[in-house]
């Protein structure tokens, strides 16, 4: 039986495993354009993927470089630094 943590837990997961290597790209990229784009044009390749799971992207974020995002169980934060790609629930 799936409970409602267990559902929750499987769209945010399913969502970071859809974008982690996207972000990571990403991530780069904007290491080298930082002083150039805005932050808010990284949403866009994200999108479809946050859509396709009924995900909202509620902000991109500079430092450390990542999103925050939320599914209908709870909000979460994906991020890149030179260690990797990582995400984790914030309420």
């Amino acid at each position: 039986m799936v409970t409602q943590s267990n559902t929750a837990r499987t769209v945010a997961l399913d969502f970071y495993e859809a974008i982690a290597k996207t972000l990571e790209v990403l991530y780069w990229r904007w290491q080298d354009e930082k002083e150039y784009e805005n932050i808010e044009d990284y949403r866009l390749p994200l999108e479809a993927a946050a859509k396709a799971r009924g995900v909202t992207i509620t902000k991109m974020t500079k430092r450390p470089f990542g999103l925050l995002f939320t599914t209908p169980q709870g909000s979460y934060k994906a991020d890149v630094t030179r260690k990797g790609v990582s995400y984790k629930r914030i309420a």
